[in-house]
């Protein structure tokens, strides 16, 4: 099968399930290309050499193609117009993403001078809201294309009404938690398009030999900005340094935060505490690995891949509690889902893996069960595969 995927930025450092998504369909054969409307991330030739996509097909946006995008719609006007009377029409009382809009078209109409020379038989838009602009030029002018678009957390708290319509014309809806998909239908997007795909983890990630763990080690993994709560995680940290001195926490991640982050660490006189900053999935992994807890405490999540992560490894989990969760962590014997979110609780959680060894096991080998079974792309792929070819075009 020939597919684009169609994303905002590609690859990004946090959106490792994208590239997993795009390494599997490779490994099917299909013939996969990306497509970013924003320009290259500032970490593009590393994120490129890590994760092994050089001789992956992709595009950006830049200078030329936004050029190129503004002579096809002066040469197409009736398509300029639509795609310009779509953004004013939906978006008119809400600037943000009415600007935003705007600043993309040259590149939306770039790709689409590109698409009707290729001709994919799919469109897949990996977020769903502004790539759905794109989506929306595709099916009103090659609706016999089949068209798919994700909605993850970001995209419904974004309220991008284009990607609603988008979705009401898409061919395939796919959410990536059972939580969400009461809030598509409720938003009149038809039950019968919704399929639940989730966001999954490379076969070989599961096929290590059993972890060697350090005692004591903590992991916690995520951007210094204020919703991942990377400060909480210190926090919680000081209290159970209280009652085991020995543990020590890596932390993984950049931010705006992260100098605010270095300096409590001092204030609270804290030793055992590593900043690694951005480095690659593989180096998270290894990190996983050898620790006994991940603590996570990152209150806008749905199903974070970092936790799947660290239940591969054989990590007790210690989350907070947020929508769909539970999706991932059914029960106590999965790992700790907080039902206060306080940093006594976290404390208290971690404190009973780092006293209960016996406990530890168990819910970690639990965790790795489950998440072989439901959180592994090869299967989820296969399941959106099977949706795509259904269509009788194909």
């Amino acid at each position: 099968m020939k597919i684009w995927f169609i994303l905002m930025q590609f690859p990004a450092p946090r959106e490792v399930f994208a590239n997993n998504d795009v390494e599997m369909l490779k490994r099917y054969g299909d013939d996969i290309s990306v497509h970013s409307l924003r320009p290259k991330h500032k970490l593009y030739l590393k994120l490129i050499k890590e994760r092994d996509l050089s001789a992956l097909k992709h595009s950006h946006s830049n200078f030329s193609s936004n050029i190129h995008g503004l002579l096809y719609g002066f040469n197409n006007f009736m398509k300029l117009s639509k795609i310009l009377t779509f953004i004013i029409t939906n978006h008119c009382s809400h600037f943000t993403h009415l600007m935003k809009s705007l600043v993309l078209v040259p590149r939306v109409l770039h790709l689409f001078s590109k698409f009707e020379n290729d001709r994919p038989e799919i469109v897949h838009l990996y977020w769903a809201h502004y790539p759905s602009l794109f989506g929306y030029l595709v099916k009103c002018y090659y609706p016999s294309t089949i068209l798919s678009m994700n909605f993850v957390a970001y995209d419904l708290h974004q309220r991008y009404k284009g990607s609603f319509i988008v979705a009401r014309m898409a061919d395939y809806v796919f959410s990536i938690t059972k939580f969400d998909k009461n809030t598509l239908v409720n938003l009149g997007i038809p039950e019968d398009k919704i399929h639940i795909i989730y966001h999954g983890l490379l076969p070989e990630v599961f096929e290590k030999e059993t972890p060697s763990k350090i005692k004591g080690r903590i992991v916690s993994v995520g951007a210094f900005i204020p919703g991942k709560k990377m400060l909480d995680v210190i926090k919680a940290f000081a209290l159970i340094c209280q009652q085991h001195p020995e543990v020590s926490l890596i932390l993984f991640g950049d931010g705006p935060l992260k100098t605010k982050a270095e300096k409590l660490v001092f204030d609270l006189n804290l030793q055992n505490v590593v900043f690694k900053g951005h480095v690659s999935n593989k180096d998270v992994i290894e990190q996983l690995y050898s620790a006994e807890i991940l603590l996570f405490l990152s209150n806008n999540e749905r199903l974070p891949n970092v936790v799947k992560e660290a239940m591969s490894q054989k990590c007790a989990c210690v989350i907070a509690d947020t929508a769909g969760i539970r999706e991932l962590i059914e029960s106590n014997g999965y790992g700790t889902v907080l039902k206060e979110n306080s940093l006594e609780d976290a404390k208290l959680a971690v404190c009973r893996y780092l006293e209960n060894e016996t406990l530890r096991s168990k819910v970690s080998d639990n965790a790795y069960d489950h998440v072989v079974k439901y959180f592994n792309v090869e299967k989820n792929i296969r399941k959106m595969r099977k949706i795509w070819l259904k269509d009788k075009n194909i």
